[in-house]
């Protein structure tokens, strides 16, 4: 009883600092003295910052601070609270150049969502709230002339909103993933405050950035008051620190293939991987099982188990990149479970996966990720229901991986197109036309 009525009390405390925490934020952001400077400087709202243990997300948005340098601009940064670092997270903060500040808030609020605004993201509009009053009270040395929001979590956009205004800076969007164009639970359709912020703030941002063609075009698709100007393709990439694009390294074990999934085990086809996946196992003489190195979904946790017992399948949780990379290049196959509501989609791992020279299963729906692999020629797809396929498929992949690297010429050319310094540097490349236009 005494634990209920500390959540409750606690609940009504964040909702009443909820609403003094956005009044605060809606009164300094209207009248702030800051006008917009001309220098190159930019500040970055995106979660899991290092040293934080990174997910899938962290990559993608820690790689604009670590090239801003080189593209000369000054990074700042707002990011969410963490407990411990993680030797993953301190690796990741070891490629930062050492001017590069990361602020976080000292709490985060949950208000009581019956009487506070929400959205349906994790902590929702209390924690834009939080981010947002952290980086209008943090001193920050050099006001930014661009705030970049990259979401999700999509409450980064609503802090991103408010920071901007009180900077006077331009807001630029950083879609890796949809909001509420987005095939996953997490976004219901009746969620009309997700849909509202969305329509504003594509409405108020200078530019929206996606990551594939295919999101661009369904974007305009359902919001028709977008501009198809703001709309910029910055795809994913990978990171050339401590990654080689050659190797001879293979899977010891004579008598298995070893098969990786290397990342977080969010979506996909899981279940019907692993029932397949043990079909196979007794039909081929050279027994294949697979090796799961990431965050599992709780959802995902019982079937994953299952099959651990039965002697089909490993699991470790985060390792640094590093050692990502050499478990990839330690592989036989490495593994993509595809379906359909991801069709529109190119992960960051399999940037890492193709860098890696190691052949790619692709195993469910066709989409982005297997136009690409098949235009590379770097792996196979096997569709949901062909057991006797994916048996074929991990034979014939196996077999390139004993042949050596996949990287021909052409894949060589595409790497190094994705080099994530280049990438940055295209994206650094839009913050100065944006700045040089604000300013004529």
């Amino acid at each position: 009883m005494t634990t209920v009525i500390q959540l409750v009390t606690r609940k009504l405390l964040d909702t009443i600092i909820g609403y003094v925490w956005w009044l605060e934020v809606e009164i300094k952001s209207r009248l702030s003295p800051n006008k917009q400077k001309s220098e190159k400087c930019f500040l970055l709202i995106a979660d899991r910052l290092p040293p934080d243990t990174p997910t899938s997300g962290t990559y993608r948005p820690t790689s604009f601070l670590q090239y801003a340098s080189e593209n000369g601009w000054s990074a700042t940064a707002i990011s969410t609270p963490y407990d411990e670092s993680s030797e993953a997270g301190t690796e990741l903060l070891s490629h930062l150049h050492s001017e590069v500040t990361i602020y976080r808030p000292e709490r985060l609020i949950w208000p009581w969502n019956k009487v506070f605004p929400s959205v349906s993201d994790l902590g929702g509009f209390g924690w834009a709230l939080s981010l947002a009053r952290k980086a209008i009270n943090a001193k920050v040395v050099s006001p930014p002339t661009i705030v970049l929001a990259s979401g999700p979590p999509f409450r980064n956009f609503i802090a991103g909103h408010y920071v901007a205004r009180y900077f006077s800076a331009s807001l630029v969007l950083d879609y890796r993933d949809e909001w509420t164009q987005a095939p996953h639970v997490f976004v219901p359709p009746s969620r009309k405050l997700d849909l509202y912020w969305e329509k504003r703030l594509l409405a108020e941002a200078k530019a929206v950035i996606f990551t594939t063609k295919s999101q661009i075009a369904n974007q305009l698709t359902a919001f028709p008051e977008l501009e198809e100007e703001k709309c910029h393709l910055i795809p994913n990439g990978w990171n050339t620190v401590g990654f080689g694009t050659k190797t001879k390294q293979c899977n010891q074990d004579e008598k298995r293939i070893k098969i990786s999934f290397i990342g977080s085990l969010h979506h996909g086809p899981v279940s019907d991987f692993l029932t397949a996946l043990s079909s196979v196992n007794r039909a081929l003489p050279k027994k294949p099982f697979l090796r799961i190195t990431g965050f599992i979904s709780p959802r995902y946790a019982e079937i994953v188990e299952k099959h651990k017992e039965l002697g089909l399948v490993e699991t470790s949780g985060y390792i640094p990149q590093s050692e990502a990379r050499k478990e990839m290049q330690a592989s036989d196959i490495l593994l993509i479970l595809s379906h359909t509501p991801l069709e529109r989609y190119l992960p960051g791992k399999l940037f890492e996966y193709i860098a890696a020279g190691t052949p790619i299963l692709i195993f469910g729906a066709p989409g982005e990720v297997s136009n690409l692999v098949e235009k590379l020629n770097v792996g196979l797809r096997v569709a949901e229901d062909d057991i006797e396929g994916l048996g074929s498929a991990i034979l014939d992949l196996a077999e390139r991986k004993r042949s050596g690297s996949l990287i021909s010429p052409e894949v060589k050319t595409w790497l190094d197109a994705h080099r994530r310094d280049k990438i940055a540097a295209n994206l650094f490349n839009l913050f100065e036309d944006i700045r040089t236009s604000k300013e004529s």
